[in-house]
């Protein structure tokens, strides 16, 4: 479970996050929506230790992580995959899995299993990352992301740029893995269709805070008008 409470921080003297508070059950996807700069990228750089924060706490399956540096909350279950597509241009395919495997101490003989759920890799592990389409470069960041084997996942518009079969590609195995592996995951997303179809509650985050959160049932129903929960009309 993450629970984040009263979060704030920023860049410098620019305030961005006011107040954050927002909880995300076991095994629970949750996305975090609202239009540019209302702090969903912040957000998910605070919660990694890349950002510090200066009130609030972040606590990750019972564990108080707010102080801890990136590396600890990797060790503490975070697996993060930043916005644009995050891969090593001169690396080949195979050891960038490799690499991230190491960080996390996992031996090589592990690569088989990656490439079970991640099939569409085996044909481009010789390519290095600049000879990859953009949707081959975010499969493989979200591969080495999840080769460090994350109990809780943090996505930062991981369908942005993206055309609609690697969308389809990437929407599928994250509905595998919340499934099959229990996976929490928190997505900061403007694909409201991607969003939805993946997730069991959607926040609503304007101006550096949480303006409401809504159970993805609802929006289903059409009993909440999502659009004028982002315009901050409801």
């Amino acid at each position: 479970m993450l629970t984040v409470t009263g979060l704030r921080g920023g860049y410098g003297s620019i305030p961005v996050l006011n107040g954050v508070d927002l909880e995300v059950g076991t095994g629970v996807a949750a996305a975090v929506l609202g239009s540019n700069g209302m702090g969903k990228t912040t957000l998910m750089r605070a919660l990694m230790g890349f950002l510090t924060v200066t009130a609030g706490q972040v606590v990750l399956d019972g564990r108080d992580v707010t102080d801890a540096p990136p590396q600890e909350r990797a060790r503490a279950g975070f697996g993060y995959m930043p916005q644009g597509q995050g891969v090593f241009l001169r690396m080949t395919v195979r050891d960038q899995l490799r690499y991230a495997m190491a960080a996390k101490g996992r031996p090589a003989g592990s690569l088989p299993g990656i490439l079970d759920r991640f099939p569409a890799l085996t044909p481009l592990l010789d390519r290095t990352g600049d000879a990859l389409s953009g949707g081959e470069r975010q499969l493989v960041a979200l591969a080495c992301c999840l080769s460090t084997r994350p109990r809780t996942l943090l996505l930062d518009e991981p369908t942005e740029g993206l055309q609609p079969s690697f969308v389809d590609q990437i929407l599928e195995l994250l509905i595998m893995l919340k499934r099959q592996d229990n996976l929490t995951i928190l997505l900061a997303e403007q694909n409201l269709e991607f969003a939805t179809a993946l997730c069991d509650q959607v926040s609503i985050m304007r101006k550096g805070s949480i303006a409401a959160t809504v159970p993805v049932a609802a929006i289903r129903e059409a009993s909440t008008d999502v659009d004028l929960l982002l315009a901050g009309e409801l």
